[in-house]
Formats: C-alpha cells, structure tokens, sequence
C-alpha cells in the first residue's frame, strides 16, 4: 500500500478513537444528571413533607393563638357581667361565654389532633432523610466513579491527539487538506474501506479499472462518489497480493 495511503489510514482510526472517547467524555455531564434524578426526587419529597409539617406548625399556632384571644374575650365578658342592668342582658352575655369556651373546646381538640399528626410524623422524617442520605452516598459513589472514568478517557484522548499530530506532520499538505475537508462534511469519516467494489462508506460500487488499481494499493484514489480516500480490504489485498 502506498505509505501516504498507511498515514491516512491510520489517521482516520485514530480519529475514529478520538471520536468515540469525545462522545463518551461528552455523556458525562447527562450521565451524571439522570443518576442524580433518584436524590432529586428524594429530596423534593423530603422537602413536600417539611413544608407540610411546617403548614401544621403554622396551623397549630394560629388554633393556640385563637384559644388565648377567646380566654381573653371571656375575661372581658366576665368582667362586663356586673355593669349588665338586666337578666336579659346578663343571660345573653352568659350564652356568648358558653359559645367561646365551646369554641375553645373545638380549637384544643383540633390542636390536639395537630401535635398527635406531628408526634408520629416524626418516624416519617426519620425516614426521608435516612433515603435521602442514601441517595447522596449513591450518588456521590456513582459521580467519582465516572470522574475517574473520565479522567482515563481525557488521558487516552490526549494520546491519541498526540500521536495524530506525529502523523499529521508526516502527510503532505494537499493530502491532509483533502482529508479534513471530507472529514469536517462527512460524519468524520475521510478514509473507507473498498469490498468488492463497493466503498463500504457510501455503499455506491466503483468502476472495476478504479477497484482493480486501489487494490493494488500503489497510488491513492478517492470515491468517485463520496471523495474519500479508498483502501483496499484485508483479505482483497491479501488476494491481489498472492497473483
């Protein structure tokens, strides 16, 4: 095969890695992110229950509050008792004290009701933040696990990117500019493998003259049809070879 032919070759195999070890590195971040979804999820519902004790706190108070104001209102009606002049008035302010200390009896009865709900809500948080803490040892295990994958994907890319720059250096200038416009236009892919007679980039057949020559490998053809370079397959060179 002709050398220049070899360099792009292997260029284009090393461009291949490199592709592969960007789109892995690339994943990364939504990887991460849809591992993270269980401890958001925990989380959020850990944070629906706070806020739902945090409501009945806040109800619970405004029942306690309201029991002070209707035992302060009943000391002003008690008070009021000795200036009322008739029986009439003196029942009617009776009958509103009675009222109050009902409504009294019905706002501690709810309170009651509130701490008894918040008393055995406490099992309940006990068992959020032990998942929600679980979740964050998962996640956490899971993000260095990939960080570290990472880190020995961003190595090997650099190898690669070095290498492909020891080869880059070596294949003349018409060549490469050729190559890295196809390839830029071409899914990354400037150099295929031609079977019988098919380039197996564009799956379109060559003519036989051109077929023959690049299985002879002595100069480099591009795909009449896709303009990549062409190299012959394994076992084709292998055959033109033993003739």
């Amino acid at each position: 095969m002709d050398a220049n032919l070899e360099l792009l070759v292997e260029l284009q195999q090393i461009d291949d890695e490199i592709t592969e070890l960007d789109a892995q590195i690339k994943a990364f971040p939504e990887q991460v992110s849809q591992h993270g979804s269980a401890l958001a999820a925990a989380k959020a519902e850990y944070d629906g229950f706070r806020k739902r004790l945090d409501d009945a706190n806040k109800e619970r108070l405004q029942k306690e509050k309201g029991v002070e104001e209707k035992n302060a209102a009943i000391a002003k009606a008690r008070m009021k008792l000795n200036e009322v002049k008739t029986n009439q008035e003196y029942h009617a302010a009776l009958h509103e004290i009675e009222n109050m200390k009902g409504a009294i009896g019905k706002l501690e009865e709810e309170q009651l009701e509130i701490m008894e709900k918040l008393d055995s809500a406490k099992s309940d948080e006990k068992s959020f933040k032990e998942r929600v803490a679980a979740e964050e040892k998962d996640f956490a295990v899971f993000k260095a696990q990939k960080e570290a994958e990472v880190g020995k994907l961003k190595t090997e890319a650099d190898h690669h990117r070095a290498r492909r720059a020891e080869l880059t250096a070596k294949i003349p200038a018409a060549l490469l500019s050729h190559y890295d416009r196809i390839f830029s236009v071409r899914e990354n892919k400037a150099v295929a493998e031609l079977k019988n007679g098919y380039c197996m980039a564009c799956h379109q057949m060559v003519l036989p003259q051109l077929a023959l020559e690049v299985r002879m490998g002595t100069t480099i053809h591009k795909c009449p049809h896709c303009l990549r370079y062409l190299y012959p397959a394994h076992e084709e060179k292998k055959a033109e070879a033993s003739h």
